[in-house]
């Protein structure tokens, strides 16, 4: 294929990565319908991708991808087949089936992104495809901020072809003003943007122009106050900052940890002047009652996140009774798995072996839950699909994590690796195992360690 052409085909990859990156924020948009059938942005966004798996899907490609990741490709074969016969243990077939798809769907992004880069031999640099993440997410973030205020400060009704959408902002507990773009919840905002902030350590210290987007982005992290990302986010970066002390001493894995603390402190500042502001333009304008008319609201937007989230209110809140809490949900489930039930004042009590081990099939929590979410993606996994399919997910976890500890020396390999395991905690506060992100920063990280393999060879 003649040289232009190669790089008109590239150019064409990360116009589909930024459409796809972009997808994922239209949640709070109106869903696309085809008569009775609802079509999501992210679903239709990646089909250019299984095109370009299709495009190089020759045998050989396959082979090598077989081979250089045949246990992995085991363990997710065995894990696709277990869901598929949980699916029709479900109570409703077709609500399993349905889920049971949208992970083959995932699947199917995983080998397509996989088949591209190992069967193209002049694929994207990944040098450039987290540029493109990085100023995609910063695209995001800017016109989420934007938003955030408007919606906030003129209280007006965001109407999309007739349909009130929810973007913007949310209020949480009645008082904490919380940024959701246009993904409308801001922990799905926050953690469809994992791999920009990371991948934005590779470039803020080039140019003070890239400084500043990469603030802006995490800017709006604050602004969302997702504590689960928040603690994702700091334990990944606990992990890789530990590295040095692990291995031998890397002066890029030091550089990368310098890097997110600088835009840490910066963006923090950033947070701390923009709340003073925002006091000053209160008390001149009177902006006592901001959202709804009601006066329990800090007329500051960011006077949350600069007094700490609240964190106090929110422990009392997950230690409370309340039914709704997460512990609640997770220890009603957890339950079900003894008799009598586990967390219970008896001494004596016996595990049920059978739905411990094989589940209670797919859509089961939301049954237990009253049409509720567990929030945890590890605990509907051990209900649904037992421990087999919980042992499953976690030994493909296990050999992504063996096969990337000897590349994280490489930046680029560094920061999507960050993403992964802020991802995979991530799934400890929300059921977002089905969710595409994950996967397709699965594929790049596997992706890119089998082009640092090929390069070692």
């Amino acid at each position: 294929m003649p040289i232009m052409s190669y790089i008109a085909e590239q150019k064409f990859f990360l116009i589909f990565l930024t459409l796809f990156l972009i997808s994922f924020h239209g949640y709070g948009l109106p869903p696309f319908n085809i008569g009775s059938l609802k079509i999501v942005y992210n679903d239709l966004a990646t089909l250019p991708f299984i095109l370009f798996g299709l495009i190089y899907l020759r045998r050989q490609s396959i082979i090598e991808l077989l081979y250089a990741y045949k246990e992995i490709w085991a363990v997710l074969a065995l894990l696709s087949a277990w869901l598929l016969f949980q699916a029709f243990r479900a109570a409703q077939v077709m609500d399993g089936i349905t889920l049971f798809l949208q992970h083959a769907v995932n699947m199917t992004l995983l080998s397509s992104l996989m088949i591209y880069f190992i069967g193209h031999k002049q694929a994207v640099p990944f040098s450039k495809i987290l540029f493109t993440i990085f100023i995609t997410g910063a695209v995001i973030a800017t016109i989420s901020l934007i938003i955030f205020y408007i919606t906030v400060y003129t209280t007006n009704k965001v109407m999309v072809f007739g349909y009130e959408v929810k973007i913007g902002y949310i209020l949480s507990r009645g008082r904490d003003i919380r940024l959701g773009g246009f993904a409308r919840d801001p922990n799905f905002y926050a953690f469809w943007l994992t791999l920009s902030l990371t991948a934005s350590t590779l470039f803020i210290r080039r140019s003070w122009k890239f400084m500043v987007i990469g603030v802006i982005i995490a800017f709006t992290l604050w602004l969302t106050q997702s504590r689960t990302f928040f603690i994702a986010y700091a334990f990944s970066l606990f992990l890789i900052c530990s590295l040095p002390l692990i291995k031998n001493k890397s002066q890029k894995l030091l550089n990368t940890c310098f890097s997110h603390l600088l835009i840490i402190v910066m963006s923090f500042l950033a947070v701390a002047v923009v709340n003073k502001t925002e006091q000053h333009f209160a008390n001149k304008y009177n902006y006592n009652q901001i959202i709804e008319g009601a006066s329990l609201y800090d007329p500051s937007p960011t006077k949350t996140v600069s007094d700490g989230f609240r964190m106090t209110d929110r422990w009392k809140i997950l230690n409370s009774n309340n039914p709704n809490a997460r512990p609640a949900r997770w220890k009603a489930l957890l339950n079900d798995f003894c008799t009598p039930p586990c967390f219970n004042e008896k001494s004596e009590w016996q595990l049920n072996l059978s739905p411990l081990l094989i589940g209670r099939g797919l859509r089961s929590t939301q049954l237990r839950l009253g049409d509720k979410y567990s929030h945890n993606s590890y605990i509907d996994l051990l209900y649904e699909t037992g421990l087999v399919g919980l042992g499953l997910f976690a030994a493909f976890g296990l050999l992504v994590l063996i096969r990337a500890l000897p590349y994280l020396k490489d930046p680029e390999t560094l920061v999507i690796f960050q993403a992964w395991v802020a991802c995979a905690v991530f799934f400890m506060g929300f059921g977002m195992f089905y969710d595409q992100y994950f996967w397709f920063v699965s594929a790049l990280l596997l992706g890119k360690l089998y082009k640092q393999r090929q390069e070692v060879k």
